[in-house]
């Protein structure tokens, strides 16, 4: 994706000659991504494969049916009457339609970005993905119901890819495409084989097989990367829930964030106080001092600005006659081959839903014995807390393009999905709460550029059932 130099992610100014191929060939690729769209519900089945991968619509630019859907939703939010009778059949209807990008668990919506010239010639570099379930099929196998998937654990799966430069949306949308299928099948070897292997799975911790999985998958993608005639790239960060675990891998400077909210019957706990982003991916940055000393090693040069002038930290590829061309805000992605040291190697996290829940409870005890403790400035109806139980934790996850997070932070975005995955008393649906923040973040791109730019958007989000027995209640909040 190209961008003023205050962009913080793009590839700066490059000479590329527009060629009636490469003209061509982004055309029916977006042809054919919007016939995807339409049909991916009649075509998807689950027998024999990882799953049914969920389609982003675009909020602006969709088909009419998606924003018609869209909109109902949007209006009923706001809706003051309680006679909901005779919106029955049209709730029905809009979510059937809006069914191709997710539920009342999950949500995937894009908007293609504004970079100049014509609308008509404006191509959306972002994509989202989300399978969910995500199935892990036993090699050879060729149904979901096969005896021998009983094993195997439950999965889901979300990211965000977002291509920048010249061809950068060949190497998302590749990415998108295959992605899936790569990880199911790495996933499928390593748990058969363990269970080949060994009579009990006891003492079978697959966390570093699945790291490994997910880092060969991303170097897959970049090597099979189809826009290696061309100058771009992708970033690429995606969440995989395997049980109990979360795993987190990230390459580029798109965002990966696990938030939890604070259910229950305290209503005397404001909303942005029930939210909590308990991790946060790391944007590759080249000026980070490991990122810049491996891609000096590998003999790139990392340009950090002097002084606030609009610009980012850049790598340069260096020519042999050691000019410096190309700038590329992030250190590492997928794609981008023409740069030295820039790596499609992701940074993997493993998080315990576990660990998340329990360090919830605490900072919730901790957060209203603050409250009880200032008794003078509260009304005394309101001066305790309810003690929190297991059942009242709730964590979600989400994946974003940097055309969102330039203009939102994590907890922005937190407050209104969590409101729309789990305030039973919201009429919020997460279709119209991730709609409502890509408005936000294209706003914030409007009144920058006075709408001579937007970079394209993308959010995807599910939320993350865990099982909640062997989580210790929280401390008395109410004392």
């Amino acid at each position: 994706m190209s961008a003023p130099n205050c962009s913080s992610r793009n590839t700066s100014t490059l000479s590329f000659r527009k060629i009636p191929f490469f003209q061509v060939l982004l055309t029916l690729l977006f042809i054919t991504q919007n016939v995807h769209i339409r049909r991916v519900k009649a075509e998807c089945s689950t027998d024999g494969t990882y799953g049914c991968p969920l389609t982003a619509v675009d909020i602006w630019y969709g088909d009419s049916p998606f924003k018609e859907a869209l909109s109902f939703l949007r209006r009923y939010a706001t809706k003051v009457s309680d006679n909901d009778d005779a919106d029955v059949d049209a709730i029905n209807q809009a979510l059937a339609t809006l069914k191709v990008a997710g539920d009342e668990k999950r949500t995937l919506l894009t908007l293609r970005g504004m970079k100049g010239g014509r609308l008509e010639d404006q191509i959306n570099q972002d994509r989202a993905l989300m399978v969910s379930p995500f199935h892990i099929l036993a090699p050879g196998s060729n149904s979901n119901s096969d005896s021998n998937n009983s094993r195997l654990p439950s999965a889901q799966l979300l990211g965000v890819f977002d291509g920048h430069g010249g061809g950068g949306e060949l190497t998302s949308n590749y990415a998108m495409e295959n992605f899936p299928s790569l990880l199911a099948a790495k996933l499928a070897t390593i748990y058969i084989k363990d269970s080949d292997d060994n009579d009990s799975h006891n003492d079978f911790d697959p966390d570093l097989s699945i790291v490994q999985a997910l880092k060969e998958v991303f170097i897959d993608v970049d090597r099979k990367d189809p826009s290696k005639k061309w100058s771009g790239g992708s970033t690429a960060t995606v969440v995989l829930q395997i049980g109990h675990k979360l795993f987190v891998a990230n390459a580029g400077d798109s965002v990966s964030f696990v938030g939890v909210y604070f259910g229950g019957k305290s209503t005397i706990i404001p909303l942005e106080q029930r939210i909590q982003i308990a991790y946060q991916s790391r944007e590759d940055k080249p000026d980070i001092p490991e990122e810049k000393a491996r891609i000096v090693a590998a003999g790139g040069y990392v340009n950090i600005p002097l002084g606030d002038n609009g610009d980012v930290p850049r790598v340069y590829h260096i020519d042999k006659d050691g000019s410096a061309r190309y700038g590329l805000a992030m250190s590492r992605s997928l794609g981008d081959w023409g740069l030295q040291g820039v790596t499609a190697e992701p940074i993997v996290d493993v998080l315990d839903l576990k660990d998340i829940a329990q360090a919830a409870l605490v900072s919730y005890a901790e957060t209203c014995s603050s409250r009880n403790n200032d008794k003078e400035n509260l009304d005394p109806k309101e001066q305790y807390c309810d003690a929190l139980n297991t059942s009242d934790i709730h964590i979600f996850a989400t994946s974003i393009s940097d055309g969102m997070m330039d203009y939102l932070s994590p907890e922005d975005i937190g407050i209104l999905l969590a409101e729309s995955f789990f305030d039973e008393d919201s009429r919020l649906h997460p279709h119209t709460a991730a709609e409502q923040l890509v408005n936000k973040a294209a706003m914030g791109w409007e009144n920058e550029f006075s709408g001579q730019y937007r970079d394209d958007i993308a959010i995807a989000s599910f939320v993350v059932p865990f099982l909640k027995e062997n989580i210790r209640e929280s401390p008395s909040a109410g004392i």
